[in-house]
Protein backbone atom coordinates (compact mmCIF):
# COMPACT_ATOMS: atom_id res chain seq x y z
CA UNK A 1 0.00 0.00 0.00
CA UNK A 2 1.24 3.54 -0.66
CA UNK A 3 2.02 5.87 1.77
CA UNK A 4 0.68 9.24 1.54
CA UNK A 5 3.06 12.12 2.22
CA UNK A 6 3.03 14.83 4.58
CA UNK A 7 2.94 16.96 1.47
CA UNK A 8 -0.68 15.75 0.45
CA UNK A 9 -2.03 16.89 3.63
CA UNK A 10 -0.88 20.61 2.41
CA UNK A 11 -4.59 21.03 0.66
CA UNK A 12 -6.68 19.84 3.54
CA UNK A 13 -8.52 21.94 5.72
CA UNK A 14 -7.43 21.55 9.33
CA UNK A 15 -10.04 22.41 12.50
CA UNK A 16 -8.89 22.06 15.51
CA UNK A 17 -12.01 21.29 17.37
CA UNK A 18 -10.69 21.17 20.92
CA UNK A 19 -8.50 22.98 22.68
CA UNK A 20 -8.53 24.95 25.74
CA UNK A 21 -7.78 28.23 27.82
CA UNK A 22 -5.94 28.50 30.66
CA UNK A 23 -5.26 31.31 32.03
CA UNK A 24 -5.53 35.21 30.45
CA UNK A 25 -2.22 36.30 32.01
CA UNK A 26 0.49 35.30 33.64
CA UNK A 27 4.50 35.41 33.88
CA UNK A 28 4.12 38.29 31.01
CA UNK A 29 2.51 35.81 28.71
CA UNK A 30 -1.08 36.66 26.91
CA UNK A 31 -2.43 32.98 26.74
CA UNK A 32 -5.39 34.49 24.32
CA UNK A 33 -2.50 35.33 22.09
CA UNK A 34 -1.22 31.99 22.39
CA UNK A 35 -3.91 30.89 21.20
CA UNK A 36 -3.90 32.92 18.15
CA UNK A 37 -0.65 32.52 17.20
CA UNK A 38 -1.34 28.87 17.41
CA UNK A 39 -3.57 28.89 14.92
CA UNK A 40 -1.74 31.25 12.39
CA UNK A 41 1.55 29.14 13.15
CA UNK A 42 0.50 25.93 12.09
CA UNK A 43 -1.75 27.42 9.08
CA UNK A 44 -5.58 26.18 11.10
CA UNK A 45 -8.78 27.41 9.18
CA UNK A 46 -10.20 27.80 12.89
CA UNK A 47 -10.14 26.58 16.38
CA UNK A 48 -13.07 25.47 19.12
CA UNK A 49 -12.21 26.58 22.19
CA UNK A 50 -14.17 24.47 24.81
CA UNK A 51 -14.42 26.07 28.51
CA UNK A 52 -14.39 23.99 31.66
CA UNK A 53 -15.97 26.09 34.15
CA UNK A 54 -15.94 23.48 36.40
CA UNK A 55 -12.92 21.37 37.53
CA UNK A 56 -13.67 19.46 40.58
CA UNK A 57 -12.74 20.29 44.65
CA UNK A 58 -9.03 20.88 43.53
CA UNK A 59 -9.11 23.07 40.81
CA UNK A 60 -11.70 26.35 40.74
CA UNK A 61 -12.14 27.78 37.50
CA UNK A 62 -15.18 29.48 37.51
CA UNK A 63 -17.47 31.36 34.54
CA UNK A 64 -13.89 33.34 33.91
CA UNK A 65 -12.89 30.25 31.71
CA UNK A 66 -16.33 31.34 29.49
CA UNK A 67 -15.69 35.43 29.13
CA UNK A 68 -11.96 34.81 28.39
CA UNK A 69 -13.16 32.93 25.40
CA UNK A 70 -15.67 35.18 24.51
CA UNK A 71 -13.35 38.04 24.19
CA UNK A 72 -11.14 35.36 22.49
CA UNK A 73 -13.78 35.17 19.61
CA UNK A 74 -14.61 38.79 19.70
CA UNK A 75 -11.17 39.58 18.92
CA UNK A 76 -10.24 36.63 16.52
CA UNK A 77 -12.77 35.84 13.73
CA UNK A 78 -11.64 32.14 13.48
CA UNK A 79 -12.93 31.13 16.93
CA UNK A 80 -15.45 29.24 18.03
CA UNK A 81 -16.70 29.14 21.51
CA UNK A 82 -18.11 26.38 23.71
CA UNK A 83 -19.42 27.20 27.25
CA UNK A 84 -19.61 25.38 30.43
CA UNK A 85 -22.28 25.46 33.28
CA UNK A 86 -21.43 26.95 36.08
CA UNK A 87 -22.85 25.77 39.66
CA UNK A 88 -23.30 27.05 42.64
CA UNK A 89 -22.83 24.07 45.10
CA UNK A 90 -21.03 20.69 45.33
CA UNK A 91 -22.61 18.23 45.35
CA UNK A 92 -25.57 20.22 43.46
CA UNK A 93 -28.88 21.49 45.35
CA UNK A 94 -31.71 21.48 43.83
CA UNK A 95 -33.78 23.52 42.61
CA UNK A 96 -31.19 25.38 40.66
CA UNK A 97 -31.10 29.40 41.34
CA UNK A 98 -33.11 30.62 39.04
CA UNK A 99 -30.14 33.02 37.14
CA UNK A 100 -28.29 29.44 37.32
CA UNK A 101 -30.67 27.18 35.81
CA UNK A 102 -28.80 25.30 33.12
CA UNK A 103 -31.34 26.40 30.80
CA UNK A 104 -31.04 29.76 31.08
CA UNK A 105 -27.34 29.84 31.29
CA UNK A 106 -27.52 27.77 27.76
CA UNK A 107 -29.50 30.40 26.55
CA UNK A 108 -27.78 33.55 27.57
CA UNK A 109 -24.62 31.54 25.98
CA UNK A 110 -26.58 31.57 23.03
CA UNK A 111 -27.98 35.23 22.95
CA UNK A 112 -24.68 36.06 23.41
CA UNK A 113 -23.01 34.39 20.22
CA UNK A 114 -21.30 30.96 21.90
CA UNK A 115 -21.10 28.72 18.71
CA UNK A 116 -22.16 25.39 21.67
CA UNK A 117 -21.44 24.15 24.95
CA UNK A 118 -18.69 21.86 26.43
CA UNK A 119 -19.57 19.37 29.06
CA UNK A 120 -17.70 18.20 31.91
CA UNK A 121 -20.43 16.97 33.91
CA UNK A 122 -19.38 13.01 32.98
CA UNK A 123 -15.81 13.36 33.52
CA UNK A 124 -16.13 10.40 36.55
CA UNK A 125 -15.05 13.26 39.29
CA UNK A 126 -16.73 15.97 38.46
CA UNK A 127 -19.90 13.25 38.11
CA UNK A 128 -19.03 12.59 41.92
CA UNK A 129 -18.74 16.17 43.20
CA UNK A 130 -21.53 17.27 41.21
CA UNK A 131 -23.46 14.56 42.34
CA UNK A 132 -26.39 15.26 39.87
CA UNK A 133 -26.89 12.14 37.32
CA UNK A 134 -26.85 13.19 33.57
CA UNK A 135 -29.82 11.89 33.56
CA UNK A 136 -31.52 14.08 36.31
CA UNK A 137 -34.88 15.65 35.21
CA UNK A 138 -32.90 19.05 36.20
CA UNK A 139 -31.39 18.97 33.15
CA UNK A 140 -34.44 18.17 31.29
CA UNK A 141 -35.02 21.76 29.80
CA UNK A 142 -31.23 22.79 29.61
CA UNK A 143 -31.33 19.27 26.86
CA UNK A 144 -34.70 20.55 25.10
CA UNK A 145 -33.60 23.55 24.51
CA UNK A 146 -29.79 22.33 22.84
CA UNK A 147 -32.22 19.89 20.73
CA UNK A 148 -34.66 22.53 19.89
CA UNK A 149 -31.64 24.76 18.68
CA UNK A 150 -29.87 21.90 17.39
CA UNK A 151 -26.56 23.28 19.29
CA UNK A 152 -23.85 21.60 18.99
CA UNK A 153 -21.91 19.74 22.42
CA UNK A 154 -18.87 18.48 22.88
CA UNK A 155 -18.99 16.60 26.13
CA UNK A 156 -16.93 14.46 28.03
CA UNK A 157 -17.66 11.15 29.66
CA UNK A 158 -15.91 8.35 31.03
CA UNK A 159 -12.41 7.92 31.04
CA UNK A 160 -9.90 5.52 30.03
CA UNK A 161 -10.87 1.91 31.63
CA UNK A 162 -7.17 1.99 33.25
CA UNK A 163 -8.42 4.60 35.08
CA UNK A 164 -10.39 1.80 37.50
CA UNK A 165 -8.12 -0.76 37.60
CA UNK A 166 -5.06 -0.44 40.00
CA UNK A 167 -2.91 -2.63 38.38
CA UNK A 168 -2.96 -0.64 35.33
CA UNK A 169 -3.30 2.96 36.55
CA UNK A 170 -0.47 5.23 37.18
CA UNK A 171 1.19 7.08 39.97
CA UNK A 172 0.67 10.81 37.55
CA UNK A 173 -3.19 9.39 37.08
CA UNK A 174 -3.30 8.96 40.56
CA UNK A 175 -1.85 12.22 41.66
CA UNK A 176 -4.35 14.02 39.14
CA UNK A 177 -7.00 12.75 41.15
CA UNK A 178 -8.22 10.34 38.25
CA UNK A 179 -7.66 6.62 39.96
CA UNK A 180 -11.93 5.90 40.27
CA UNK A 181 -10.89 2.08 41.81
CA UNK A 182 -11.48 2.89 45.83
CA UNK A 183 -14.61 3.77 45.96
CA UNK A 184 -16.84 6.64 45.83
CA UNK A 185 -16.67 6.67 42.07
CA UNK A 186 -19.56 5.40 39.72
CA UNK A 187 -18.46 2.58 36.84
CA UNK A 188 -17.95 3.24 33.37
CA UNK A 189 -20.74 1.03 32.86
CA UNK A 190 -23.03 3.48 34.90
CA UNK A 191 -21.99 6.88 33.29
CA UNK A 192 -22.59 4.91 29.65
CA UNK A 193 -25.93 4.04 31.21
CA UNK A 194 -26.86 7.82 32.11
CA UNK A 195 -25.10 9.09 28.74
CA UNK A 196 -27.19 6.59 27.10
CA UNK A 197 -30.67 7.46 28.45
CA UNK A 198 -30.29 11.09 27.71
CA UNK A 199 -29.91 10.27 24.21
CA UNK A 200 -32.65 7.81 24.17
CA UNK A 201 -34.95 11.04 25.88
CA UNK A 202 -33.38 13.08 23.52
CA UNK A 203 -32.67 11.64 20.25
CA UNK A 204 -32.08 14.90 18.21
CA UNK A 205 -29.44 16.05 20.68
CA UNK A 206 -26.03 16.84 18.68
CA UNK A 207 -23.49 15.24 20.36
CA UNK A 208 -19.26 14.77 19.87
CA UNK A 209 -18.00 13.08 22.72
CA UNK A 210 -14.69 13.93 23.44
CA UNK A 211 -11.65 11.46 23.22
CA UNK A 212 -13.73 8.96 21.35
CA UNK A 213 -15.96 8.24 24.03
CA UNK A 214 -13.14 5.71 25.47
CA UNK A 215 -14.41 2.89 23.35
CA UNK A 216 -11.17 2.84 21.49
CA UNK A 217 -10.68 -0.76 23.32
CA UNK A 218 -14.34 -1.52 21.95
CA UNK A 219 -15.31 -1.17 18.28
CA UNK A 220 -18.33 -3.15 18.29
CA UNK A 221 -19.54 -0.71 21.22
CA UNK A 222 -18.42 2.20 19.53
CA UNK A 223 -19.92 1.38 15.68
CA UNK A 224 -23.42 0.52 17.45
CA UNK A 225 -23.30 3.87 19.38
CA UNK A 226 -22.62 5.86 15.88
CA UNK A 227 -25.24 3.29 14.51
CA UNK A 228 -27.96 4.03 16.88
CA UNK A 229 -27.94 7.42 17.60
CA UNK A 230 -27.37 8.84 13.84
CA UNK A 231 -26.57 12.58 15.91
CA UNK A 232 -23.68 11.85 17.65
CA UNK A 233 -20.13 12.06 16.53
CA UNK A 234 -16.87 11.32 18.21
CA UNK A 235 -13.63 13.54 18.48
CA UNK A 236 -9.97 12.04 18.43
CA UNK A 237 -8.85 14.10 20.96
CA UNK A 238 -5.78 11.78 22.04
CA UNK A 239 -5.03 9.85 24.80
CA UNK A 240 -2.31 8.34 23.68
CA UNK A 241 -3.40 4.49 24.67
CA UNK A 242 -6.40 5.17 22.31
CA UNK A 243 -3.86 5.73 19.67
CA UNK A 244 -2.06 2.33 20.52
CA UNK A 245 -5.54 0.83 20.43
CA UNK A 246 -5.93 1.79 16.60
CA UNK A 247 -2.29 0.80 15.62
CA UNK A 248 -3.32 -2.75 17.71
CA UNK A 249 -5.90 -3.44 14.90
CA UNK A 250 -4.66 -1.05 12.44
CA UNK A 251 -6.92 -2.85 9.77
CA UNK A 252 -10.42 -2.93 11.32
CA UNK A 253 -9.55 0.80 12.57
CA UNK A 254 -8.75 2.13 9.23
CA UNK A 255 -11.72 0.52 7.84
CA UNK A 256 -13.85 1.89 10.70
CA UNK A 257 -12.80 5.29 10.40
CA UNK A 258 -13.59 5.21 6.32
CA UNK A 259 -17.37 3.89 7.23
CA UNK A 260 -18.17 6.24 9.65
CA UNK A 261 -15.93 9.32 8.05
CA UNK A 262 -18.83 11.06 8.45
CA UNK A 263 -19.11 11.20 12.41
CA UNK A 264 -15.23 11.89 13.29
CA UNK A 265 -13.44 15.02 14.22
CA UNK A 266 -10.50 16.37 14.91
CA UNK A 267 -9.35 17.77 18.18
CA UNK A 268 -5.94 18.05 19.81
CA UNK A 269 -6.86 19.45 23.51
CA UNK A 270 -3.85 21.28 23.53
CA UNK A 271 -4.19 24.17 26.17
CA UNK A 272 -3.34 27.49 25.33
CA UNK A 273 -0.28 27.44 28.23
CA UNK A 274 1.28 24.73 26.45
CA UNK A 275 4.89 25.60 25.22
CA UNK A 276 4.22 26.20 21.36
CA UNK A 277 6.45 23.14 20.69
CA UNK A 278 4.03 20.65 22.15
CA UNK A 279 1.36 22.34 20.77
CA UNK A 280 2.70 21.86 17.06
CA UNK A 281 3.72 18.08 17.98
CA UNK A 282 -0.20 17.25 19.40
CA UNK A 283 -1.60 18.81 16.25
CA UNK A 284 1.32 17.22 13.75
CA UNK A 285 0.73 14.03 15.06
CA UNK A 286 -3.41 13.74 15.23
CA UNK A 287 -3.63 15.28 11.44
CA UNK A 288 -0.15 12.85 10.35
CA UNK A 289 -2.21 10.17 11.87
CA UNK A 290 -5.84 10.74 9.95
CA UNK A 291 -4.15 10.97 6.71
CA UNK A 292 -0.33 8.86 6.29
CA UNK A 293 0.91 5.95 7.29
CA UNK A 294 3.82 6.76 9.37
CA UNK A 295 4.98 5.78 12.31
CA UNK A 296 5.06 7.85 15.34
CA UNK A 297 5.27 8.31 18.71
CA UNK A 298 3.29 9.97 21.30
CA UNK A 299 3.30 10.70 25.25
CA UNK A 300 4.54 7.31 25.92
CA UNK A 301 3.06 5.21 22.72
CA UNK A 302 5.86 4.24 20.31
CA UNK A 303 5.38 2.29 17.28
CA UNK A 304 2.02 3.95 16.58
CA UNK A 305 1.13 3.69 12.68
CA UNK A 306 -1.15 6.44 11.11
CA UNK A 307 -4.19 5.33 9.14
CA UNK A 308 -3.40 6.56 5.83
CA UNK A 309 -6.89 7.39 5.01
CA UNK A 310 -7.63 8.87 1.28
CA UNK A 311 -7.71 12.64 1.43
CA UNK A 312 -10.95 12.95 0.60
CA UNK A 313 -11.86 11.26 3.79
CA UNK A 314 -8.76 12.79 5.46
CA UNK A 315 -10.42 16.10 4.98
CA UNK A 316 -13.69 15.32 6.46
CA UNK A 317 -12.47 14.31 9.54
CA UNK A 318 -10.05 17.35 10.07
CA UNK A 319 -12.29 19.99 9.12
CA UNK A 320 -15.91 19.58 7.22
CA UNK A 321 -17.61 17.67 10.13
CA UNK A 322 -16.84 20.24 12.94
CA UNK A 323 -18.04 23.33 10.41
CA UNK A 324 -21.49 21.20 9.00
CA UNK A 325 -21.97 20.58 12.50
CA UNK A 326 -21.34 24.21 13.33
CA UNK A 327 -21.76 26.37 10.74
CA UNK A 328 -19.24 26.96 8.27
CA UNK A 329 -18.19 30.30 10.10
CA UNK A 330 -17.95 31.08 13.87
CA UNK A 331 -21.05 32.81 15.09
CA UNK A 332 -21.01 36.63 15.19
CA UNK A 333 -20.37 38.41 18.47
CA UNK A 334 -20.26 42.37 18.73
CA UNK A 335 -18.74 44.70 21.22
CA UNK A 336 -22.43 45.42 22.96
CA UNK A 337 -23.41 42.01 23.15
CA UNK A 338 -19.82 41.19 24.51
CA UNK A 339 -20.07 43.99 26.62
CA UNK A 340 -23.57 42.73 28.54
CA UNK A 341 -22.66 39.56 28.99
CA UNK A 342 -19.20 40.14 30.38
CA UNK A 343 -21.36 42.40 32.92
CA UNK A 344 -24.10 39.49 33.75
CA UNK A 345 -21.36 37.24 34.29
CA UNK A 346 -18.98 39.64 36.56
CA UNK A 347 -21.10 38.66 39.60
CA UNK A 348 -19.68 35.06 39.65
CA UNK A 349 -16.30 35.83 38.67
CA UNK A 350 -14.45 35.21 42.13
CA UNK A 351 -12.17 38.15 43.03
CA UNK A 352 -8.49 38.03 42.04
CA UNK A 353 -6.27 38.79 39.87
CA UNK A 354 -7.92 37.93 36.88
CA UNK A 355 -11.81 39.20 37.98
CA UNK A 356 -9.16 42.65 37.89
CA UNK A 357 -8.02 41.65 34.13
CA UNK A 358 -11.24 41.53 33.13
CA UNK A 359 -12.79 44.55 34.24
CA UNK A 360 -9.69 46.64 33.40
CA UNK A 361 -10.04 45.18 29.61
CA UNK A 362 -14.03 45.97 29.63
CA UNK A 363 -13.02 49.66 30.47
CA UNK A 364 -10.25 49.56 27.95
CA UNK A 365 -11.67 48.28 24.93
CA UNK A 366 -14.86 47.89 25.22
CA UNK A 367 -16.44 51.36 26.74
Amino acid sequence: MMHSTPEALKSVKIVDSHVHLSQWYEHGQNFIDSLRAYREENSLEALGVVCIPYMGQKVKRDVSQNIMAAILKWEDRNIYAFGGLVYPTEPVSLPFPEALRPERQAQVMLDAGFDGIKMLEGKPNARRFLGLPLCSPAYDAYYALLERHRVHIIWHVADPAQFWDPKQVSQQVIDAGWYYGGGGFLSREALYAEILEVLRKFPLLKVTFAHFLFLEDDPEEAARVLDEYPNVCFDLTPHWRMYVSFTNKHDLWRDFFNKYADRLILGTDNVSGYDPARMKKQIDFVRRFIGTGDIMALAGGQGLQGLNLDPDVAEKICSKNFLNRCGQSPRSMDKMVLYDYINSMLPYVAAGELRDQIVRYVKEKLM
